[in-house]
């Protein structure tokens, strides 16, 4: 097996474990678990910060750090980590772009 296989797969079982976990700990739908919901307080407002954004956030600092690092299985995990935070939030949810509480 290649080393691109092994970071295939790593990255596809990440991306199926990170969501097996948010569909236990985060829930299936808004509102669903909003506990566990991550809120920021700026000048009087208050703004829920969806893991997705976290996700999209992870993943571009791991694209900018594949470019001077190469590819290897830690930044493998890691990227499927972060697609897998995109793909649930994006895909479970219907007020993934309403940031205002």
């Amino acid at each position: 097996m290649s080393l691109n296989q092994i970071n295939y797969i790593l990255a596809i079982c990440s991306f199926a474990l990170v969501n097996i976990f948010l569909l236990t700990f985060s829930g299936r739908f808004e509102g669903d678990k909003s506990q566990n919901s991550i809120f920021i307080s700026v000048l009087g407002s208050t703004y829920h910060i969806h893991h997705w954004m976290i996700g999209l956030f992870c993943l571009i600092i791991i694209l900018i750090a594949e470019q001077f690092f190469g590819r290897n299985p830690v930044i493998s995990i890691v990227k499927g980590v972060s697609f897998g935070l995109m793909f649930h939030g994006l895909a479970f949810y219907t007020d993934y772009f309403s940031i205002r509480r």
